[in-house]
């Protein structure tokens, strides 16, 4: 995907600066006023007021009709396109656009390019190029030589609306999108708009993210479609500008996010869900701005722009992305610069180092000074910059004192800069599947095979994982001091009852001799594991992450699965899970009539074990499924109201110091 647009308008002037650079950029404010860059329709007028809209401040197109045509958009009565031209042959709703000739040709190409990712990003939404006009209804996109003014949009479908621009298809609407606006993350900003978006700092619950100003929303909740998504500054919606309750910095995406686009999902494709499923998506390891953890498109993956704030789906730890394209000096040729989107591609050498001609973004030059390092110049060797390095960090290559990690610390604007690797492909890392909880973050193994859940910095992990997710951390000491004491029963213990190709059935005596509680006839904390020894490492794995599924039965519901648990050490790892017996009844396996009367076996607790997936399971070569099964380990302790951590304190003290004996010599 290629990366265009710049930020959006005012965010130069948002950033605190150490200096003042000796020429300024000239950013337009794009938005034109609080409300200027949407266009409301007379009939939408009193909605807005009860959205909170003032009146007098309104970009009202009087030529629109008074007559609500009914309808509801994500926030607002916009009338929506999937009620208007039918659907492509992939079932998809039509989004028709044209260009006129008032949109300078080069830049045809870039609004292209970003519907074809809106359409990528929607699902069910396809923004179809239609310049015949073959369909009735569509966006007739005006540009800088239109005689209008400003960037806007209508909200919503709005046939016929021209807001006195020329030359308008009749039966479509006008978006105008003048030069400086393609550039500044205009494109996909107003077409949102397009279809029924409103702007990010309008939501009712602005005040819980960002400080009061009167040109924020104050949105009656009533009135609010509320797709659950949590406030999002770097939102395509958002305007800069506004002040973070936290007191960080921010920047709107030059494109829409993931979580722009999973909001018009829930707009338009509720009822494609089966059909048209969202593209595939993952988690930021790490919270943004706001320290929320949002997902990422796959697709977005080592395109070379950091769509996590902390670039992890650019350096490898969610994707593996192919080696970039090397200048002669070994350096990086293509930069993708966030601050203003621009792509800077290495063009000869400049003292001693690549020089690197950038475009679609403010600036056009990166090259090495001596006296300022790396700077950004506006012109080509132009002596006017607004952002440079240390002088210091003189390497080889641009990167080589960490110009290109997130948090590398540029004088006067970040310019956000990551390599962009070769031709953009890429293969999953494990943590791109991740299933961690939020207080967790994914960390990828040594070898890229596998991951584990660490403990976010500020929390405190003493849970312990449900079935299917990763083993967590206990607080130093919680384990000693919580004083968990289970008796563990040896490892001759666990016969087969069914074996399956795909699942199979076991018995594992709980015995009452020598055990602290009587399991027929007190309810008690059970525990189950095996061990990698004689298992692999592969059959404790799929079992924590569900693959192996584990279910307890008897003649009547008494058994209560608590955790499942992965204890990594080395050559004792081991891995199982914990339950209670919640419920003392006489049909109890193993029992039998005697004289007509249930007569259960007073030695012994058997619990049956189902566990499914096992043919997904490499069991190791040289001692098989048997080996494996047959030598789990049990252990007991008295039931009582014990905290969560109880079944890794279990684990983590128990050590099986040699392999077990082959059960079946």
């Amino acid at each position: 995907m290629k990366i265009f647009a710049a930020t959006l308008a005012g965010v130069v002037l948002s950033r605190k600066k150490k200096w003042e650079p000796k020429t300024q950029i000239f950013i337009p404010d794009w938005h034109n006023g609080e409300y200027g860059d949407m266009l409301v329709q007379q009939w939408q007028v009193e909605h807005f007021q009860k959205l909170g809209y003032l009146k007098e401040k309104m970009n009202i197109d009087m030529s629109t009709s008074e007559k609500s045509p009914g309808g509801r958009g994500l926030v607002t009565w916009a009338r929506l396109w999937k009620n208007y031209n039918g659907e492509t042959a992939q079932g998809k709703y039509i989004v028709p656009y044209a260009i006129q000739n008032t949109v300078p040709s080069d830049h045809w190409q870039l609004i292209h390019d970003e519907l074809d990712d809106f359409t990528l990003a929607m699902g069910c939404v396809e923004f179809v190029y239609d310049p015949e006009f073959s369909y009735d209804v569509g966006v007739h996109i005006t540009g800088e030589t239109s005689g209008g003014n400003g960037c806007w949009s209508y909200v919503g479908v709005c046939s016929g609306c021209t807001n006195d621009e020329p030359n308008i298809q009749s039966g479509w609407q006008a978006l105008r999108l003048p030069n400086w606006c393609i550039h500044s993350g205009g494109i996909q900003h107003e077409f949102l708009h397009a279809i029924g978006y409103m702007h990010e700092q309008d939501r009712p619950d602005y005040l819980d993210w960002i400080e009061d100003r009167a040109d924020a929303g104050s949105i009656d909740p009533s009135y609010w479609i509320d797709t659950g998504h949590p406030f999002e500054p770097a939102s395509n919606t958002m305007y800069s500008g506004f002040a973070l309750k936290n007191g960080r910095s921010y920047s709107p995406h030059p494109l829409l996010t993931t979580t722009d686009a999973e909001q018009g999902y829930e707009l338009y494709c509720d009822a494609k869900r089966d059909t048209h499923p969202m593209e595939p998506k993952s988690m930021c390891l790490h919270g943004d701005i706001v320290d929320v953890i949002r997902p990422v498109f796959q697709h977005k993956f080592c395109d070379g722009f950091r769509d996590c704030l902390n670039g992890e789906d650019e350096d490898g730890q969610l994707a593996n992305c192919v080696g970039p394209d090397l200048t002669e000096l070994g350096c990086c040729a293509v930069l993708i610069m966030g601050f203003g989107g621009a792509t800077c591609t290495a063009d000869g050498v400049v003292n001693g180092k690549d020089r690197y001609f950038c475009e679609n973004g403010w600036g056009a030059e990166l090259r090495w000074t001596t006296n300022y390092g790396w700077f950004h110049s506006p012109d080509v060797g132009g002596s006017s910059y607004y952002g440079h390095s240390n002088s210091a960090h003189d390497g080889t290559c641009i990167g080589d004192f960490g110009e290109l990690s997130f948090d590398y610390a540029w004088v006067g604007y970040d310019l956000e800069l990551t390599c962009k690797a070769g031709n953009g492909t890429w293969t999953p890392m494990p943590c791109a599947n991740h299933d961690c909880a939020e207080e967790y973050y994914c960390e990828n193994s040594d070898d890229g095979e596998s991951y584990e859940c660490v403990c976010r910095d500020g929390n405190i992990c003493v849970c312990v994982n449900t079935i299917g997710s990763y083993r967590c951390e206990p607080r130093k000491g919680d384990c000693v001091e919580g004083g968990f004491r289970a008796h563990w029963k040896g490892r001759k213990n666990t016969k087969y009852v069914y074996k399956g190709t795909d699942s199979v059935v076991l018995a594992s005596k709980f015995k009452v001799k020598n055990s602290p509680v009587n399991p027929r006839t007190d309810k008690y904390h059970g525990f189950i594991t095996w061990t990698k020894d004689v298992c692999g490492g592969d059959f404790l794995k799929k079992m924590r992450s569900g693959e192996v599924g584990v279910s307890l039965v008897d003649t009547e519901d008494i058994y209560d699965l608590k955790y499942v648990y992965f204890k990594n050490d080395g050559k004792y790892t081991m891995g199982g899970f914990s339950f209670e017996l919640t419920k003392v009844i006489e049909k109890d396996l193993p029992w039998t009539f005697k004289s007509g009367v249930p007569t259960k076996n007073m030695g012994s607790d058997n619990v049956q074990i189902i566990l499914t997936g096992i043919d997904k399971v490499n069991f190791l070569d040289d001692k098989g499924m048997d080996w494996c099964l047959l030598t789990a380990a049990n252990a007991i302790m008295p039931a009582g109201e014990y905290p969560d951590i109880m079944t890794m304190c279990v684990f983590e003290g128990k050590k099986f110091w040699e392999a077990p004996a082959d059960p079946n010599p």
